[in-house]
């Protein structure tokens, strides 16, 4: 979200969601975690979805490549 104001209305709309301290975002990265296995779309909807916050889901890992010293 743009600015905490809009973060908290959207947040006292969906009781539950939690919102994210900015650990590894930028400190003007303001997330809303939808709660339990629910999303931000109209009821009845269903969407299909990925990631959570699992550590599986936190971590990216990065590899790099490189040819053999000859």
């Amino acid at each position: 979200f743009a600015d905490e104001l809009t973060r908290e209305a959207v947040h006292e709309q969906f009781p539950g969601s939690l919102p994210w301290s900015p650990i590894g975002l930028p400190e003007t990265y303001l997330a809303l975690l939808a709660p339990g296995r629910m999303a931000f779309i109209p009821e009845g909807k269903k969407a299909v979805g990925h990631g959570g916050i699992a550590l599986e889901e936190v971590l990216v890992p990065f590899v790099r490549i490189q040819r053999a010293a000859k």
